[in-house]
């Protein structure tokens, strides 16, 4: 993976103290680990000690390492920001979801992908969509299920439940 050149600059890996600094700091960090999401096909991550360890918080090759509590900092500027989201709204804020690609992106892929197979009219499962447009098989099933609230909303499809009550397809009204 292409890393940018401030990933080997041992100052990267500690929280600068001048607000100036900072803001950039953040900006660049925010930056990388869009990158690096967006290159994993990771939706969402997890703030746990092993995060340490990965390469989105960890360079070996300079041997620094992104505290967490810096990285929490990071993540709030992000929420802020519409770049992430937590998972619950609650404490612990331990999962997040990393819009690499805003909800409205996804969406707009979906449409040209049911256009492009000429599937309006037709009925998907949220199955058939995942294995059939390889794009979006990164999409936890919470995710997939807010880009298609978004596009029912917008009168693209008609979620429809499955026998268990639970929504598993929609109707492409549409695309």
């Amino acid at each position: 993976m292409r890393v940018p050149s401030i990933y080997n600059f041992p100052p990267f890996f500690t929280r600068q103290l001048n607000d100036n600094t900072w803001h950039s700091q953040k900006a660049a960090w925010q930056m990388w680990i869009l990158l690096w999401c967006r290159e994993n096909r990771q939706t969402s991550i997890t703030i746990n000690p092993e995060l340490l360890e990965s390469s989105l918080l960890h360079n070996s090759t300079i041997h620094r390492t992104l505290p967490l509590s810096v990285f929490r900092e990071i993540v709030e500027d992000m929420v802020k920001q519409n770049l992430a989201e937590w998972t619950e709204k609650r404490n612990p804020k331990d999962v997040f979801w990393v819009y690499w690609r805003s909800i409205s992106e996804w969406g707009n892929m979906i449409l040209k992908w049911l256009s492009d197979m000429g599937r309006e009219g037709s009925i998907c499962t949220f199955y058939e969509l995942q294995e059939q447009y390889k794009e979006v098989d990164c999409l936890d099933e919470v995710l997939l299920h807010k880009v298609l609230e978004l596009l029912m909303k917008k009168g693209n499809i008609e979620l429809m439940k499955g026998s268990s009550g639970k929504y598993s397809g929609f109707k492409v009204l549409k695309a």
